[in-house]
């Protein structure tokens, strides 16, 4: 796999930190897909997130009554943005989630 150019990296930090943004202030999301995964004890929520021409991911991973939150990058799969709970997100078409 390549390492992405400066750039690249530099452009998906701005989308990364926009869509952050617009998730902490509160603003409904509109959302592509949905997904949720059980494993254990760990259930995860996967949003799809239109963002300008490209898609992010918006993950909530629960485990034990613990919560987190990302805003993920398809482009560079290392790279995310961890928000601190507690968190309301509310997404388009009546989907509410808390994280806390």
């Amino acid at each position: 796999m390549q390492s992405p150019s400066a750039d690249h990296l530099q452009n998906e930090l701005v989308a990364l930190s926009a869509l952050a943004q617009r998730v902490a202030s509160g603003e409904n999301m509109v959302v592509d897909d949905y997904r949720e995964f059980s494993e254990g004890s760990t259930t995860v929520s996967v949003f799809m997130l239109p963002h300008e021409l490209d898609t992010y991911l918006m993950t909530i991973e629960e485990t034990d009554g613990e919560m987190l939150l990302t805003i993920r990058s398809l482009n560079i799969e290392e790279l995310y943005i961890k928000l601190p709970s507690p968190l309301m997100v509310s997404i388009q078409e009546g989907v509410s989630v808390v994280v806390s």
